[in-house]
């Protein structure tokens, strides 16, 4: 018995999620029409042919809707794959976060608003995990390479080791490590074992011209648990195979 309601919550939860993407609008509408003349009908309050119309209307629009989006059966892409100014500003990511994992060969974007890290996330018990690339020629200059020319890619990391730095003295829920190895991607999670859990994934391409050019892929857990899990696991790798900052390691 404790499942059906559970049930119940993940059916409502899908339905309010299409209606607020417009998805299967037209067969919610049937749906409830088709519900209304059944109680109609139980209570004898519409003749049997406005019953029967009714129906056929109903039917005719799903025909219509299934002719008219038969060739494009799944979301467009432009509203799967979106560019960084549909994160901004980042600080309104942030309330309600209780675990942050970031991973950036700089993280200088998120970096930026390590004021308002402390103040909604660590300053209310959450806690906070970053990978940066470490100090590494060969790691920098590969990066370098593949990134756009537009920033220092040294200077940008040195700025951002010392932001970490200060923020693992002074906060005992955050911690960050180093990573030899430019991975391709930056990476964002939220809540990774909450049901609200979600992960942004930023693409780097290769040699963008801007920094914003890079294409960005939200997967939350209620639209696709097996993809979510993978990028958790993904940053779990990238986290184990990462170093802890050395005192001496050079910015």
């Amino acid at each position: 018995m404790a499942g059906i309601p559970r049930r119940l919550r993940r059916a409502v939860t899908s339905i309010v999620a299409d209606v607020r993407q417009q998805r299967n609008i037209e067969a919610y509408t049937v749906f409830l029409v088709g519900l209304a003349v059944a109680a109609l009908s139980l209570a004898d309050a519409v003749a049997l042919h406005y019953q029967l119309a009714a129906l056929l209307l109903g039917v005719n629009v799903l025909l219509f809707s299934s002719r008219r989006t038969g060739g494009d059966r799944g979301p467009s892409l432009d509203r799967v794959l979106r560019g960084r100014e549909a994160f901004q500003p980042f600080g309104s990511l942030l309330p309600g976060v209780e675990d942050l994992w970031i991973y950036g060969p700089t993280a200088a974007h998120v970096l930026l608003h390590n004021a308002d890290i402390r103040r909604l996330v660590l300053a209310k018990g959450g806690s906070v995990r970053c990978v940066v690339l470490a100090q590494d020629e060969a790691a920098i200059a590969g990066a370098t390479l593949q990134l756009d020319d537009s920033v220092d890619l040294g200077s940008a990391l040195a700025h951002s080791v010392e932001i970490l730095r200060r923020l693992a003295r002074e906060q005992p829920r955050f911690d960050f490590r180093r990573l030899a190895f430019n991975p391709g991607f930056s990476l964002l999670i939220v809540n990774a074992h909450r049901p609200d859990a979600y992960a942004i994934v930023e693409f780097h391409g290769f040699q963008d011209d801007n920094i914003a050019d890079r294409m960005h892929l939200r997967i939350s857990g209620h639209e696709s648990p097996r993809w979510l899990d993978y990028w958790v696991g993904r940053y779990d790798a990238l986290w184990k195979a990462a170093h802890p900052d050395a005192p001496d390691e050079a910015s």
